[in-house]
């Protein structure tokens, strides 16, 4: 596991926009999933612009979506998929055919997950993922106590996180209580694995998941199984599990 601390706000999606970079260098055709909460908005911005200048292109590229609410459409301003689509795939020459999304207003979750996840692992799984990290330790919506061999699944979406999420919603009752994820099975056959962090109220879940015991109860330490994770980290977090 390798970790990065960007010390300048400006520079904080180069890190991960360089390894995105390479990775589409070396295979054009590459698989890759992002995370889609505000820490990775500002990578999706630094792809844009790379990719306006002409110095990276996704035409062959292929995106899997990592989660998304059961009840909302592509539509909806809050689901992960308005996210990726108009802060991303709209603005990049990525083909349409070419993204898979969770169908959050899917009847039968259960037999999609089912067809999501062999999409994957049929076409050879992720070449690259990106992360972001939950206060409680979750990625994807991997919540605390989810299996390690999970895969793509139908999740609930426990109280804490559910708090933290109602920002995203006019009205707190128009957010879900459930989710659609790849399963933390799915996300550990990556590749790579790109953990984005920033902001020092993580500081205490991500010494537990970077250092501390591997464990479901925090989904996120899983990672430390994995070989070859990069985390980027920003300023705040520049005296992670220091006193």
């Amino acid at each position: 596991m390798q970790i990065i601390i960007c010390h300048e706000p400006e520079n904080w999606a180069d890190d991960a926009a360089d390894e995105v970079s390479r990775q589409l260098a070396r295979n054009p055709a590459s698989r890759l999933s992002f995370a889609t909460g505000a820490t990775t908005l500002p990578l999706f911005d630094e792809l844009v612009r790379r990719h306006e200048e002409g110095r990276i292109g996704f035409s062959q590229a292929t995106c899997f979506q990592l989660d998304e609410y059961r009840g909302l459409g592509a539509e909806h301003p809050a689901s992960c998929a308005h996210t990726l689509i108009n802060r991303f795939y709209n603005r990049i020459n990525i083909r349409k055919e070419n993204c898979h999304f969770l169908d959050g207003l899917n009847a039968a979750p259960v037999e999609f997950c089912r067809e999501y996840e062999s999409l994957i692992q049929e076409g050879g799984g992720i070449d690259l993922q990106v992360l972001g990290i939950g206060l409680n330790g979750h990625i994807g919506f991997n919540q605390p106590g989810t299996p390690f061999d999970s895969p793509t699944h139908s999740a609930k979406v426990e109280d804490f996180t559910w708090q933290k999420n109602t920002r995203f919603f006019k009205n707190p009752e128009d957010n879900p209580r459930d989710a659609l994820t790849m399963g933390v099975a799915t996300i550990l056959s990556a590749k790579k694995i790109i953990l984005m962090a920033r902001g020092g109220e993580k500081k205490d879940i991500l010494c537990k998941a970077l250092f501390g015991p591997v464990t479901e109860d925090v989904p996120a330490s899983v990672l430390q199984k994995h070989p070859d994770v990069l985390v980027i980290l920003d300023h705040s977090l520049s005296k992670l599990c220091s006193s």
